[in-house]
């Protein structure tokens, strides 16, 4: 058994013990209470940290892919010691708080940082071109990714990334390392469809067959006569589903100016064994080094009923390696974080997903079909 593997029987049992059974069966040590440990709320009035990310019913009942929700970020944009607040709006202006101390925040004012009319999702502070200033990456819905770069004087310029099929995507996360190892932060886009019309009540399906197998021959809207490309849908064990979107890599060049492409097109171990860009529903992901080889592996979670991806980053590309972790993964899938649970030296995760408290109910909401389930590619 590889490293890689030894690795990943560990890092199950640890996430299956954090999700449900009893602390024993975790070699952990609890701690000895000293003083008020523990978290205590601050008020958002005290703070100045007031900004709620409202959404209208009427824009929640046209898509229901906003009730996904946004991101927030937190890093420390002016070099003052103390890490700073980015939100992210849907239906109002992002805004950057500036960290006053004592748990006190200030709004910035800046055109380009609040983004207007522009609904975001998600955003992370990293130095993109290598000068020592946090800047600041937003994933949108529909309008692709927007660059804020930190001018050193309290201010950022916008600058927007297009993306193949930019209007189709809205991007949850995005994770960051050196992938091409060149000294700068490249950076993975974990994406989802902008809009969703699986549930729309006035889908009509056209279906065939051909070699011995159901196909989808045209799907068109009885109510707006639209007609939908095939590759949005697919079929499944007799069911018609529909396709989420391809995943994307931006490659920096070291200036904060970036080259869009994918995992696949990146970078193949060897003919047949790159990483396949498949169509999914994309939300949490994170790189982090899971075997101590100094590269950092991704694991990205998708929403639904697509598998999660795990892909192991070595001297010549990813290798694909969710099928060694277990005949199956979390369902609708959502979060994913990361850390030494055990002190061993091997970083354990933990993904967060929709299943029920209940042991009864978790029963209920196990699929029939074990095996990760195939998407469509890219």
């Amino acid at each position: 058994m590889t490293r890689f593997k030894k690795f990943i029987t560990g890092c199950l049992t640890l996430a299956t013990a954090a999700a449900g059974f009893t602390a024993e069966q975790l070699p952990l040590k609890l701690a000895q209470s000293v003083g008020q440990e523990g978290f205590r709320l601050v008020d958002a009035v005290q703070s100045g940290a007031t900004f709620r990310n409202e959404l209208s019913v009427a824009a929640a009942a046209e898509n229901q892919v906003l009730l996904n929700g946004s991101g927030v970020a937190a890093g420390d944009f002016d070099r003052d010691g103390l890490p700073d607040l980015y939100f992210c709006g849907l239906e109002n202006d992002n805004v950057l708080y500036r960290n006053l101390g004592g748990f006190r925040f200030q709004p910035v004012a800046d055109d380009d940082v609040a983004c207007a009319d522009v609904p975001s999702t998600s955003a992370a502070f990293a130095d993109l071109n290598g000068d020592g200033h946090f800047d600041l990456l937003v994933g949108t819905l529909g309008q692709g990714v927007i660059i804020l770069m930190n001018d050193k004087r309290g201010g950022f310029s916008k600058s927007a990334i297009a993306l193949p099929e930019g209007d189709s995507l809205a991007i949850y996360s995005t994770p960051m390392t050196d992938i091409d190892r060149d000294g700068d932060l490249d950076v993975y886009l974990a994406t989802y469809r902008s809009t969703s019309i699986r549930n729309n009540p006035g889908l009509k399906f056209k279906l065939g067959f051909a070699n011995n197998e159901q196909t989808l021959e045209s799907v068109t809207d009885s109510k707006t006569g639209t007609q939908y490309d095939n590759g949005r849908f697919y079929i499944r064990d007799g069911e018609v589903l529909e396709a989420g979107t391809p995943d994307y890599l931006l490659i920096n060049d070291g200036t904060g100016k970036f080259r869009v492409t994918t995992l696949s097109q990146f970078q193949a171990n060897a003919p047949g064994d790159e990483v396949a860009t498949a169509r999914n529903w994309g939300l949490g992901s994170i790189f982090a080094d899971f075997d101590n080889d100094h590269r950092d592996d991704l694991y990205v979670c998708n929403d639904l009923d697509g598998a999660d991806y795990f892909h192991r980053s070595t001297a010549n590309g990813f290798d694909d390696v969710i099928s060694g972790l277990n005949n199956m993964t979390s369902a609708f899938s959502m979060g994913v974080d990361v850390a030494d649970i055990n002190n061993d030296g091997l970083s354990g995760f933990i993904v967060v997903d929709m299943m029920n408290y209940s042991l009864p109910e978790r029963k209920m909401q196990i699929p029939h079909s074990t095996p990760a389930p195939e998407h469509p590619s890219a």
